[in-house]
C-alpha cells in the first residue's frame, strides 16, 4: 500500500498538516519574500488552515484513544464475564447430574375463562 493511501494510518488531517508545513508555507513564505506587501495576505491564511489542520488532528487523536481504551475496557469485562459463566457451568448441579428431562411448570397460574 502507497505512504498516503493506508487507510488505517492516514487521515486527512494529518495528509494536510503535512501538506501545508513541507509544500505550502515553504511555497509561500518565498512568495511573501518576493512580494512583501502581499505577505499577511497569503502567509496568515496558510497558518490559520495549518492550526485547524493540526487541532483536528489532535482530536481525532485523542478519539482514537479513547476508542481503544474502550475496547479494551469492553474485552476485559466480556472475558472477566466469560470466566465467571465458565465457573458457574463448572460447578455440578442436581440438574446437570441428573439425565431426567425436567418437566415443564410454569411459573404462574392460568386462569381459564
Amino acid at each position: 500500500v502507497s505512504p498516503f493511501m493506508d487507510r488505517d494510518k492516514v487521515t486527512k488531517p494529518s495528509s494536510q498538516t503535512g501538506f501545508i508545513r513541507f509544500v505550502l508555507l515553504p511555497l509561500f513564505i518565498e512568495l511573501a519574500n518576493l512580494f512583501p506587501n502581499l505577505e499577511h495576505h497569503i502567509i496568515d491564511p496558510v497558518h490559520k488552515a495549518l492550526n485547524y489542520y493540526t487541532e483536528m488532528e489532535k482530536a481525532l487523536e485523542k478519539e482514537k484513544l479513547n476508542r481503544t481504551g474502550n475496547l479494551l475496557n469492553e474485552k476485559i469485562v466480556k472475558s472477566s464475564d466469560k470466566q465467571k459463566g465458565n465457573q458457574r457451568n463448572a460447578e455440578p448441579t442436581v440438574n446437570s447430574i441428573s439425565n431426567k428431562p425436567r418437566a415443564f411448570q410454569p411459573s404462574h397460574k392460568v386462569e381459564k375463562k
